[in-house]
């Protein structure tokens, strides 16, 4: 079973990816609503992906990212964001997410991205 961490400032948007990951088989095992409680919930946990919804105040913190990735480079990071292109994150961090969703993407689409990053091992 996949294990998924749930980063979101909004509690309304975590509860509803949450609820829809866990009708998927997807275990929720942690939720937070800031970037700094990753590395934490991280160490807590043996969750095998991080779904981290960015908006457009926190486009900046995803510098953060890299030292999420040092420290749990089998981790697989997922962007959620309301922008519909990647191209707001620098290059240089295209190595540090595994994948890009826009948040009004539909529930399939959220699914079979978790389920597909996480086959990649």
């Amino acid at each position: 079973m996949v294990k998924a961490l749930v980063i979101d400032s909004d509690s309304i948007f975590q509860n509803i990816l949450s609820k829809l990951l866990g009708s998927h088989g997807i275990e929720v095992t942690g939720r937070a609503s800031s970037l700094e409680q990753i590395p934490l919930l991280l160490k807590a946990t043996s969750s095998d992906v991080v779904l981290i919804g960015l908006g457009s105040d926190e486009k900046g913190k995803v510098d953060f990212l890299s030292t999420v990735k040092d420290a749990y480079p089998s981790v697989k990071l997922i962007v959620l964001s309301i922008f519909d292109s990647f191209d707001y994150i620098s290059r240089d961090n295209d190595r540090l997410i595994d994948a890009y969703i826009v948040k009004g993407s539909d529930a399939k689409e959220i699914v079979d991205t978790v389920k597909r990053v996480t086959r990649r091992g």
